[in-house]
């Protein structure tokens, strides 16, 4: 994780991804291929591990990710699905899109009128 993206303290990260071991080898070629391309920003695997945690707490069966760059999220998630689950990946602008008609269906749905996308 690089500069103003960081969400955990990048010394309290490193500790974690020490103590967690030695990464997967595919995670390590997705960090790498992120690195490459000048710290494209990655969760990393502090919070990827996270994020499989609450995959499998919620025992998701289907997630959807809004604006993934290359599926290093989606990477984790995958990690811990149950066989016949799904992980839908978008670009940015395609998210945006779903989340804005979704939030207009329960409107409709609680107004019990239309509402109209632009």
């Amino acid at each position: 994780m690089q500069g103003d993206m960081d969400i955990v303290d990048p010394l309290i990260d490193d500790y974690l991804t020490r103590l967690a071991g030695s990464p997967d080898p595919v995670e390590a070629e997705m960090r790498r291929y992120a690195d490459e391309r000048d710290g494209y920003p990655i969760v990393g695997q502090t919070l990827g591990t996270l994020l499989a945690q609450y995959a499998l707490l919620m025992k998701a069966r289907r997630i959807f990710e809004v604006g993934s760059g290359f599926g290093y999220s989606a990477f984790w998630f995958a990690r811990v699905l149950e066989p016949g689950s799904t992980v839908t990946l978008t670009d940015f602008a395609t998210g945006v899109l779903y989340m804005e008609f979704t939030e207009a269906v329960a409107v409709s749905a609680a107004s019990g009128s239309v509402v109209l996308l632009t």
